[in-house]
């Protein structure tokens, strides 16, 4: 399903006279978790994805089978952005958009008198902004994202969240994050917070996490879990373009590397 590695090579200095990074990978998660609300079907969860970055320039997508509104059907994220260093901060703006291809539009029964009240379709646009700093060992980033019309067209909403990254002892690393969930039309969703704490370490070529997250403010909704995630991901690009991809992944920079908090899964 990949590209072989033998083709990407051929786009380095072929297009636009700079180098590309392709990146391809395959993942699997135990549990499907999205901001924190956890998913209770397809799970595991396993996803693939492909990315092309050209110096501060990014886009991809990524795909996994979604269980929705009893449908199942593959969930498909596009995204892009612009990921510039400016002195001390590392800044990252762009959009993404959630489709479901072929499904069918959400119905709600608000009254739960048999009559549709309203009804829309599954995906929508999202456009994010970040920025991300050094304090020593420690690694602190911040995001913003807004959509003006999210899932079934029930409004707008907002989402804020922020991390914390820091070594610990034989290479592995400690991520806690925070969230907060805001939506225009409260009839259709709760207002919420996630939080979650997770190690991360790679090994054998493989990147590997345990996570524990959890939300507040969903009523009836009990989001506890732990999950374990894998992943395995192909550069297909020659050594120079390859080098700056690790580089700026090491450097939390790359859209990839939130796959496992946000669950895409994401």
């Amino acid at each position: 399903m990949l590209p072989a590695p033998v083709m990407a090579g051929g786009w380095t200095d072929a297009l636009m006279g700079d180098a590309f990074a392709v990146t391809a990978g395959l993942g699997v998660e135990t549990v499907s978790v999205y901001r924190g609300v956890k998913s209770t079907k397809l799970n595991p969860s396993v996803y693939g994805f492909i990315e092309i970055e050209r110096g501060d320039a990014y886009g991809g997508v990524i795909s996994t089978p979604s269980s929705i509104a009893g449908e199942i059907r593959p969930f498909v994220l596009g995204y892009g952005g612009y990921a510039p260093s400016v002195g001390a901060f590392d800044l990252n703006i762009g959009a993404r958009y959630y489709a479901f291809p072929a499904s069918s539009p959400f119905d709600f029964d608000l009254d739960g008198n048999g009559v549709v009240d309203h009804s829309g379709r599954k995906g929508f646009y999202e456009g994010f902004a970040g920025v991300t700093r050094e304090f020593g060992r420690l690694e602190v980033r911040a995001r913003a994202f807004y959509a003006p019309n999210v899932f079934a067209e029930t409004g707008g909403a907002t989402y804020a969240n922020a991390r914390v990254r820091a070594p610990i002892a034989h290479g592995f690393e400690l991520r806690a994050d925070f969230g907060v969930s805001a939506f225009e039309r409260s009839q259709f969703n709760d207002d919420y917070v996630d939080y979650g704490v997770g190690v991360f370490k790679t090994l054998f070529g493989l990147d590997m996490f345990v996570r524990y997250s959890d939300t507040s403010g969903l009523a009836g909704s009990d989001d506890r879990v732990v999950v374990f995630g894998i992943e395995k991901a192909w550069s297909l690009a020659d050594d120079a373009a390859k080098h700056s991809y690790l580089h700026r992944k090491i450097r939390n920079r790359h859209w990839t590397t939130d796959k496992s908090v946000f669950s895409i899964n994401r």
